[in-house]
C-alpha cells in the first residue's frame, strides 16, 4: 500500500516526528506500527482534512499547483496529525519510567493541536490568508493620488490581495 493521492502527509515526515517508537527509526513491514499502517493513518488524517475542506467549499485535494503555501501547510498538518495517531498506538508506560510518562502525551497533544489549528482555519475559511504572509501590496491603488489642484483623488482601481479568487487560491465555491 502507498499513501493515497488525496493525502498531503508523507511517511518521511511522520518518521521525523514519531519514529522513536521503532528501533530502526524507519517504519517497515516488520515494525509496529508497520509501514502500511502508518500510510493508512496518514490517509485517515487526510480524509479528516479533506472533509473539512469540502465542507468549507474548497475542491480537494489541494495540490501544489493550486497553491504551494497552502499545500505545504496541509502537508505539515497531515503529518502532525498522523504522528499524533502513531504515538497514540503506544501506551505511555512503554516509554521508560514515571519521569518519562508525560513526554509522549505532551508531544501527542502538541501534534494533535497543530492538526486542530489547521482544521479551525479551514472551518473559519482563513486557511489561505493565514498560510501566507501578509502582502505589502494589499489594497494596492493604481492612478494618480492627487489631482492638479492638490486634492486627493478617488483611486481609479483598487483591489485587496484577497479579492481575486483566480490567483493563488485553491478552487473554492462561494456560498
Amino acid at each position: 500500500m502507498a499513501v493515497d493521492s488525496n493525502s498531503y502527509g508523507t511517511v518521511a515526515q511522520v518518521e521525523i516526528f514519531a519514529s522513536e517508537v521503532v528501533a530502526s527509526r524507519t517504519f517497515a513491514s516488520g515494525t509496529q506500527p508497520t509501514l502500511s499502517q502508518v500510510e493508512q493513518i496518514i490517509d485517515l488524517v487526510a480524509d479528516e482534512l479533506n472533509m473539512h475542506l469540502t465542507n468549507s467549499g474548497y475542491t480537494v485535494p489541494v495540490t501544489v499547483g493550486d497553491d504551494p503555501f497552502t499545500f505545504r501547510y496541509l502537508r505539515a498538518a497531515n503529518s502532525y496529525g498522523a504522528a499524533a495517531e502513531v504515538l497514540a498506538t503506544y501506551p505511555d508506560i512503554s516509554y521508560g519510567g514515571p519521569e518519562d510518562s508525560l513526554a509522549p502525551t505532551e508531544r501527542r497533544r502538541h501534534f494533535r493541536n497543530q492538526l486542530m489549528r489547521a482544521i479551525a482555519m479551514i472551518d473559519n475559511k482563513t486557511l489561505h490568508q493565514e498560510a501566507m504572509a501578509e502582502s505589502t501590496l494589499n489594497d494596492f491603488k493604481v492612478g494618480a493620488e492627487f489631482d492638479d489642484d492638490g486634492k486627493t483623488k478617488k483611486a481609479t482601481f483598487t483591489r485587496s490581495m484577497w479579492d481575486n479568487p483566480n490567483v493563488g487560491l485553491p478552487a473554492r465555491v462561494d456560498e
